[in-house]
């Protein structure tokens, strides 16, 4: 957890600095619409809030970047220039909220490949041996190699 490396990394943090792991009852929602800033490494929620109306800065490189909604931070000199320049989060446009909306809906919904073996309820990797990953032992996993293989889309057909 990002949280928790950054405490044993840095065990001193300066006053203004709190950290909210994903265990803390506190809504990230609610965080984010109080800061001046919605600025995220690589996270879905940047997304989330993207399709809420706000633009998120990005400062990662996530599967979103670069598609018209977020503001795309370059190095860490350009994020501390925007925040001493008094940059501040804004609202999208209705198109940039709609491209928002229609990347989240290809994200969550056709794009995901669910793979039991990798994904189970317990979020742990649930592998007994490299044969349940060979041809034809998984549909999913089949379906993966044939588009990487291929160039094909990763798109879960309808």
């Amino acid at each position: 957890p990002v949280a928790a490396e950054i405490r044993t990394r840095y065990p001193s943090l300066p006053a203004n600095i709190s950290l909210v792991d994903g265990h803390s009852p506190i809504s990230s929602y609610v965080l984010a619409g109080m800061a001046d800033v919605a600025m995220v490494y690589s996270s879905r929620f940047g997304l989330e809030l993207a399709v809420e109306g706000r633009r998120p800065w990005l400062a990662g490189d996530v599967t979103y970047r670069g598609k018209g909604f977020t503001r795309d931070l370059s190095s860490a000199a350009e994020m501390v220039a925007a925040l001493e320049a008094g940059d501040r989060t804004e609202p999208i446009t209705d198109e940039a909220r709609e491209l928002a909306c229609r990347f989240a809906y290809l994200w969550f919904f056709r794009a995901v490949a669910r793979v039991p073996r990798l994904r189970p309820p317990d979020d742990r990797f649930a592998l007994d041996s490299f044969r349940q990953l060979a041809p034809g032992a998984d549909a999913q996993v089949d379906r993966l190699c044939d588009a990487l293989e291929r160039g094909a889309s990763f798109v879960t057909p309808l």
